[in-house]
């Protein structure tokens, strides 16, 4: 155990000391416009040169009164995490921005970043179609959602839903397919997607109204799923 435990340092440390990237504090990307949700704010960061793609969340707080971030990468081709470091901050002296976390954490941060080579963007507005790299592809980004009446509550909510591309000959592909058993979600939407600047690696951005603890406010979860160019590419 120490021995892998030393070796996943050396992979760490030799990765972060090989890659050369000054990081600052991204920037939130409001995805929802209502106002009557609680919801995880949202910081993209950024893609590796092979398509990782990294982000900070702020998981929206059902009144504990902890200050909750994520630091995610997700992989080119799918929803996985290929890293996920969930944190709590309990000192209700911490400044609870974006900027006061990279001021507390900017080393572990930075540390992270480096080791899977990370390069930072600024994003802008979300794309509302995703294009192929080596084909003139062009989709429009949709979904579908199953619902059924939740004994529990009375309430419909989410069993199953599809992440899907519609292109001009209205044909939909589906991209992303997920079951949720003993589901607390009401709701689903995709917002867009981002592009790397090489265009070759893509991130959709939709989110789940999960039911809230007591009700009402209810709350946005944000998901993300990579997608790169050339499965777009090779879309049939």
């Amino acid at each position: 155990m120490k021995q892998l435990y030393f070796t996943l340092m050396v992979v760490f440390l030799f990765g972060s000391c090989t890659f050369s990237q000054v990081y600052f504090p991204p920037k939130e990307f409001v995805y929802i416009s209502d106002s009557s949700y609680l919801y995880d704010k949202f910081y993209p960061i950024g893609w590796s040169k092979d398509g990782k793609f990294a982000y900070i969340t702020e998981p929206a707080d059902e009144a504990t009164g902890f200050y909750f971030w994520d630091l995610c990468i997700i992989s080119p081709d799918s929803g996985k995490m290929i890293y996920l470091k969930e944190n709590t901050i309990e000192d209700e002296k911490f400044d609870r921005t974006i900027d006061g976390l990279f001021k507390l954490k900017k080393d572990s941060i930075e540390l992270i970043l480096k080791t899977f080579k990370i390069e930072q963007q600024t994003f802008s507005n979300f794309n509302d179609t995703l294009i192929g790299v080596n084909t003139p592809n062009r989709y429009l980004l949709g979904k579908k959602a199953c619902m059924l009446r939740s004994p529990l509550d009375f309430m419909d909510v989410i069993t199953s839903y599809d992440i899907m591309l519609f292109s001009g000959d209205e044909k939909s592909r589906t991209v992303f397919s997920k079951d949720i058993p003993n589901s607390y979600d009401i709701e689903m939407d995709v917002c867009g997607s981002f592009s790397s600047k090489d265009k070759k690696f893509n991130a959709i951005v939709y989110y789940l109204i999960q039911r809230g603890y007591e009700g009402p406010p209810h709350v946005a979860r944000i998901k993300l799923l990579g997608i790169s160019g050339e499965f777009i590419d090779n879309l049939k």
